[in-house]
């Protein structure tokens, strides 16, 4: 069921995107997320992350269903 009403509503299948410029030490963009506090220090980088949406679990039940409704496909 919620399968259709997402299809009907228009959602996009992006989770999110992120890009990030270590050596400049800047948050280059953010697709439907958050992205807060870069810290880079000694070859390390940390960042918060928010999403925005959340991806779908693959499991066995998942598998099951993709096979009658295209969840992957769509």
């Amino acid at each position: 069921m919620m399968y259709l009403y997402a299809k009907e509503q228009g959602f996009a299948p992006l989770i999110a995107d992120v890009e990030i410029n270590a050596k400049r030490a800047q948050i280059r963009e953010e697709q439907n997320c958050e992205v807060a506090d870069l810290n880079i220090s000694q070859g390390v980088v940390s960042f918060a992350y928010k999403p925005k949406s959340f991806p779908l679990a693959v499991n066995k039940a998942y598998q099951d269903a993709d096979k009658f409704v295209s969840l992957t496909e769509d």
